[in-house]
């Protein structure tokens, strides 16, 4: 039985199952149940925030039980304190599930993002569902260079000998970035945005009077960032990696010190929702990518036919281009006047040559993309996605 790892709650949870019923591994019913049951844990712990009163561990295990007795899919799930939330709340999460995917059969485990790494090092996973800026933050010891923007970099820069673990491809268009973030009170004070000094991807901000505000300088604080993600930050805005400062909540952080931090953003609803305005393009835009163990991979037959049944999409096709430019256009129509950015040098709802991108994925982007994939004279052990075709 081959295992794979995949989210065990939220979006990520909801659209690895949606694949599974795609190569038809599941039926809709077990889908419908994980996900109404991950909607309503959601929806519960954003109550419970609001309130500052958390339910305690025991008290949802009972609530678990109520839902096994009720329904003998209950077994697939657990209760366990997320560790990557603020007061460490107890949640109901996906655990496992026995299918067939293909022929061959499968174990599908629910993990966090930040556990995947290790269980496909450790050989306890030779397959996961996981966000590239978790494998990036992970790994980011054994690159040849720290500073990578692309997940097909990853698979190249990694030291020879110094992990097994590689990327396949994209499992879906789940994209998100990370950008910097102010909140109302110091976006009041920005007038302006100046350009990108590349390769460091924040601007030069200045007031109404065209002073410059000085982030690096200090004039909003330091920048705070996520604890996970501080060894991404530090080598990508290598000038200022003394001023960033690391905390377990940066919307909370932000909003409490009135400075800057920057924060993992997805659709935008929920920063504009919170006052949050985003300043210039995103450091680093992630999605859920399908990564493997290479020595498990390259020696397993029915592992290198569920990756063929799976088909991820290499990060330069025309899907995953088209894509992300709707994800970006959508995120910046989502956040309106929260998102300041210098529409002189940039326009992010234009293409180059002045048409607005249409908004509605299955539909022309606005954009012609002809990238041609950059492995083709990489061995398997470097682009494990060769024994796919």
């Amino acid at each position: 039985m081959i295992s794979i790892a995949i989210p065990y709650k939220g979006k990520g949870l909801e659209q690895a199952l949606n694949k599974f019923v795609d190569v038809e591994m599941i039926d809709n019913r077990i889908r419908d149940f994980l996900i109404t049951i991950s909607a309503q844990d959601k929806e519960r712990i954003r109550t419970e925030r609001e309130s500052g009163r958390y339910s305690t561990n025991e008290g949802i295990e009972k609530k678990l039980q109520a839902i096994r007795d009720k329904n003998p899919l209950g077994y697939m799930l657990k209760v366990e304190r997320d560790a990557y939330r603020h007061a460490q709340p107890a949640r109901i999460l996906f655990k496992e599930l026995e299918a067939k995917i293909n022929g061959t059969d499968v174990r599908l485990l629910g993990k966090s993002h930040y556990e995947m790494s290790t269980a496909l090092r450790n050989h306890e996973v030779p397959m996961a569902f996981v966000g590239w800026d978790a494998l990036y933050e992970d790994h980011i010891e054994h690159l040849i260079r720290a500073d990578i923007r692309e997940w097909s970099a990853l698979n190249l820069c990694l030291r020879q000998g110094a992990t097994d673990v590689r990327i396949l491809g994209a499992a879906f268009n789940d994209y998100t970035g990370h950008f910097l973030m102010v909140d109302e009170s110091v976006a009041r004070c920005i007038a302006s945005v100046g350009p990108t000094n590349n390769p460091s991807p924040i601007p030069e901000l200045y007031d109404a009077r065209g002073n410059p505000i000085r982030i690096e300088n200090g004039d909003l604080g330091p920048i705070y960032v996520d604890h996970k993600y501080q060894k991404i930050y530090e080598a990508i805005l290598k000038d200022r990696a003394s001023k960033l400062k690391g905390t377990n909540d940066v919307e909370d952080t932000v909003t409490t010190k009135k400075g800057a931090g920057i924060y993992v953003v997805q659709s935008g609803s929920t920063a504009k929702r919170k006052s949050m305005h985003l300043i210039g393009f995103p450091l680093l835009v992630s999605n859920t990518v399908i990564a493997v163990n290479i020595e498990e991979f390259i020696n397993n037959p029915a592992l290198i036919s569920i990756g063929k049944h799976l088909n991820p999409k290499r990060e330069s096709s025309t899907e995953c281009l088209a894509d992300a430019a709707v994800w970006y256009a959508n995120l910046v129509e989502t956040m309106g006047r929260n998102y300041k950015f210098n529409s002189y040098y940039f326009n992010p709802l234009m293409t180059p040559n002045g048409v607005k991108w249409n908004t509605k994925r299955g539909a022309d982007p606005g954009l012609e993309f002809n990238t041609e994939s950059r492995m083709s004279d990489r061995p398997a052990s470097v682009e494990p996605a060769l024994l796919l075709k």
